[in-house]
């Protein structure tokens, strides 16, 4: 069977949901909660995440919290009980993750958390796992002695902001059944005071890396900087030494710790307590950054690397269908080379490859990736994961005018400059049915898709970009004015 045939005969079925369906599946579209992005006026198309068998499913929240019943072992027809709770086992325990029992993250066997925060401080056991795509965000907190499980599902925000939500509405049910006494107050923090460091505590400065990045990290004076955490929400800034091996944020919220793990590899550890008006507090506990080696490189091999330092590379590989589109990031790969022999998290092997350089524990270490780099004809490729990428040299300026493209045999997509004999002119595009182009400014923000917003015509920004996509052969007819 395939797997929407298999959810459908032995999940569905059996449970009887109407609502939980994969992107292969044929149903309503007009039944999904509408997903908005900034630029694009209206609802976007409907979002087919197809890692079917990683996530990806529509759902409701009623019925995510009726397969809730299989994961803790009430539906032995389906999972069996003995499998349920073997997926409860504090796996985190076993591998590289920090120590600390208070957490939002203690893995289990496909659950983020099987000890989750707040619920451990009044020592009831809760599980939890969230889901995100770019549009769509889910969270499952389930309370098994207590039968007690909640789903939320949310177009827009986190899977983050689901699961604080969540736990604030299970603390207020779980205070009504009379299963708590009270709801704690949330934590509150003064600003550090700082103290004298040792000296020992200098030999934590050096060179961090994570999946993609790395920085330098200077302890100085009993204080260190560090850029943000957790997508911003955490900013950038100064911390300081208050005793016990931690520095902390300006009101006290963040400290900041270095462990040493059993594989030999020292952390940046983080711990978290991060406040969201309106839905509450959240904890966290992560590996952020893993202290690298210096990796001395000759001069012919630092050369070749120096030259690619703050160059972005470009997808070409991504169907224009894909809502990546709408979020740069995830197209585009800026090379951020540093002084000892890395570049962008991976380590520089010789003049055009470089391999994963951290073992970052859970969610920040599974999107590891090498870089590999080749010319042709001239230009520079990129590619990570058999995903090729061109390099910013390579782009020319769209023509001004009347012009065709043509989709290359290879079916790649094609990338333009918008430079200062095009900008701000009208581009109008006849584009064949299985094409699209995007637009972006300076900045690489999108100013227009035409997958989602079905425009054919958009006015330039000064220093953007252009991509055109399709299927191979397919020929856009382009008219500036």
């Amino acid at each position: 069977l395939s797997y929407t045939d298999f959810l459908a005969k032995h999940i569905n079925t059996p449970l009887g949901l109407k609502s939980t369906k994969t992107p292969l599946d044929q149903f309503d579209r007009q039944q999904l909660s509408k997903t908005y992005f900034p630029a694009i006026e209206g609802a976007l198309p409907v979002e087919n995440a197809n890692v079917i068998g990683t996530g990806g499913l529509y759902s409701t929240a009623e019925e995510v919290a009726m397969f809730s019943e299989v994961l803790t072992g009430n539906r032995p027809d389906i999972l069996s009980a003995q499998s349920a709770k073997s997926m409860q086992s504090h796996e985190y325990r076993k591998g590289i993750w920090v120590p600390e029992e208070t957490n939002s993250f203690n893995y289990g066997l496909g659950w983020d958390a099987v000890q989750l925060a707040p619920f451990s401080d009044y020592g009831i056991t809760a599980l939890s796992k969230g889901g995100d795509t770019v549009l769509y965000h889910s969270t499952l907190i389930t309370i098994p002695e207590h039968h007690i499980s909640m789903a939320v599902l949310s177009s827009g925000g986190s899977s983050i902001l689901d699961s604080i939500f969540a736990s604030n509405v299970l603390l207020e049910l779980l205070k009504d059944k009379g299963i708590i006494k009270g709801i704690l107050p949330g934590k509150t923090f003064e600003p550090p005071v700082k103290v004298e460091m040792p000296s020992d505590l200098l030999t934590y400065s050096g060179l961090y890396g994570t999946v993609g990045t790395t920085i330098n990290v200077e302890i100085k004076n009993g204080e260190l900087e560090l850029p943000a955490f957790l997508d911003g929400i955490v900013p950038a800034q100064k911390y300081v030494y208050t005793g016990n091996g931690e520095f902390k944020s300006s009101d006290g919220s963040v400290a900041i710790g270095f462990d040493k793990q059993k594989n030999g590899k020292t952390y940046i550890k983080a711990n978290f307590y991060v406040n969201f008006p309106g839905l509450g507090q959240m904890v966290m506990v992560t590996y952020e950054y893993q202290k690298l080696d210096a990796n001395p490189l000759n001069t012919t091999v630092k050369k070749a690397w120096e030259h690619r330092n703050g160059k972005n590379y470009y997808a070409l590989d991504e169907k224009i269908s894909s809502i990546f589109y709408l979020a740069p990031s995830f197209i585009t790969k800026k090379i951020s080379v540093d002084h000892d022999g890395y570049a962008s998290g991976t380590k520089i092997v010789d003049e055009n490859k470089a391999v994963n350089a951290v073992e970052i524990p859970v969610m920040s270490g599974r999107d590891a990736f090498d870089l590999n780099f080749t010319t042709k004809d001239g230009s520079e490729y990129l590619t990570i994961d058999g995903q090729s990428y061109i390099s910013e040299d390579a782009i020319k300026p769209v023509l001004g005018g009347k012009s065709v493209y043509t989709i290359p045999s290879n079916g790649q997509a094609t990338w333009f400059k918008i430079d200062k004999n095009v900008a701000h002119k009208t581009m109008t595009v006849d584009v064949p049915t299985s094409g699209g182009y995007a637009v972006y400014d300076e900045n690489g923000t999108v100013v227009d898709f035409s997958t989602a917003s079905h425009n054919n015509s958009v006015v330039l920004p000064k220093g953007g970009l252009i991509v055109l996509g399709g299927k191979a052969g397919d020929r856009f007819k382009i008219n500036l004015n």
